[in-house]
């Protein structure tokens, strides 16, 4: 099996961090952050309310339940297919 080394990096604004030294900077960028997700609660809310009826929730645990299931299956195949040496093909 053949590995390849990747460089990563973080830019230095790219996301908030309490240890950032201005208190000005922290309080225009968390204000910027509660705006983001304000605005994306807001879109959400509205979207998937006049997309779905009768959501409550129960729904969205039924949901989260099968998404994880989903996703554990994905991972645990993604994995036993890493392991096994051979390339994967499409209809893999």
């Amino acid at each position: 099996m053949s590995t390849m080394q990747t460089v990563s990096y973080r830019r230095q604004r790219d996301h908030f961090e309490p240890q950032d030294t201005d208190p000005q900077e922290q309080r225009k960028l968390r204000g910027l952050l509660e705006q983001i997700d304000y605005s994306a609660f807001i879109a959400n809310r509205e979207v998937i309310g006049q997309m779905v009826n009768g959501l409550d929730a129960a729904a969205f645990q039924r949901l989260a339940v099968l998404t994880a299931t989903a996703r554990g299956k994905w991972v645990s195949e993604g994995l036993r297919q890493s392991e096994s040496g051979t390339p994967s093909t499409v209809d893999q």
